[in-house]
Order: C-alpha cells, then structure tokens, then sequence
C-alpha cells in the first residue's frame, strides 16, 4: 500500500499516522472477516459511485428537465441564440 502512486505525495515522516499502516489496523480493532466484508463490499461502492457521480446527477438532472419543460428552456444561450436567428 505504502508503494502506491497514490501514496507519493504523502510525506515518509514515520510519525505520519497516514503512512502507519499496521498502526491504523490495530486502531481500528478491524479482525481478517471485517477486512474480508470491507473487500467484498467494493463492487458496490463503485457501482454507487458511478450511479451518483456529478456526470451522472447532471445528465439525468438534465433528461428530467427535457421530459418536463422541453428542450427549447434549457438550451444555452449559444444555442438560443442560433435558434432566434434560424427563425428570423
């Protein structure tokens, strides 16, 4: 763990409770089955993620308004504006 690149930017000061793995272990009073549960659960924490993520919350945001007020209301200016021209 401690060789991940996510880990690079965290300083190797051994006082860093961050890079004292077997301490954070002891801490949390986790046993092998708490660790075995926590893995088995990570299928679910990514389809959470994927399911909520900011992407995902706008475009659904964003087909909620297209259904209710029509795609007109909720073009961008930009957009709007090339519409106007197109009718005049």
């Amino acid at each position: 763990m401690l060789q991940r690149a996510e880990m690079r930017d965290v300083p190797d000061d051994t006082a860093n409770v961050v890079r004292r793995v077997q301490s954070l272990l002891r801490r949390s009073n986790w046993q092998p089955q708490d660790f075995a549960a926590f893995q088995r659960s990570r299928p679910k924490q990514d389809e959470f993620l994927r399911e909520f993520s900011p992407e995902r919350i706008i475009s659904l945001y964003q087909e909620i308004i297209e259904r209710t007020v029509g795609r007109s209301e909720i073009s961008s200016p930009v957009q709007r504006k090339k519409e106007e021209a197109a009718l005049t």
